[in-house]
């Protein structure tokens, strides 16, 4: 079976209101046809919960809205992965692309660390990834 890393950014857009919906439900579509596993570091879970209660406290998504994201995020069946070189690959990342945090750069660890694909949203940490972008990573619009 076929694995891919995913982070919050993208989940979140599957789950509330979002320009990238679209895009990213058929992209889980496709994932669940093909049988595709989805992996995550460690603090994606708090990451991704951190961000749907913020967008209720902000007015973003309604309280019925939020709840509604949770439950689903909640049946998402993702593996939560923690090899021991996890964080010596993010924290080599981090320095390798002269980012300031090793938050996303832990999904891209995780990602070589499995041999696959890394999904995200996030269209600040794939600019900030500049030209030297691994091909491996990959951005939805």
């Amino acid at each position: 079976m076929a694995t891919v890393v995913v982070d919050a950014n993208l989940v979140v857009s599957l789950i509330t209101p979002d320009e990238r919906r679209d895009s990213v439900r058929t992209l889980f579509a496709a994932w669940t046809v093909d049988g595709t596993g989805l992996a995550a570091p460690p603090h994606f879970y708090a990451e991704v919960l951190s961000t749907l209660r913020r967008k209720v406290f902000r007015g973003q998504i309604t309280p019925e809205e939020g709840e509604t994201a949770v439950r689903f995020y909640f049946s998402l069946v993702l593996t939560r992965e923690s090899p021991p070189a996890l964080q010596p690959l993010a924290w080599q990342l981090a320095k390798d692309f002269n980012l300031p945090t090793t938050y996303d750069t832990e999904y891209m660890a995780l990602a070589r660390l499995l041999a696959c694909e890394f999904y995200t949203a996030d269209e600040r940490f794939v600019r900030s990834l500049g030209a030297a972008k691994p091909d491996w990573v990959r951005f939805i619009a």
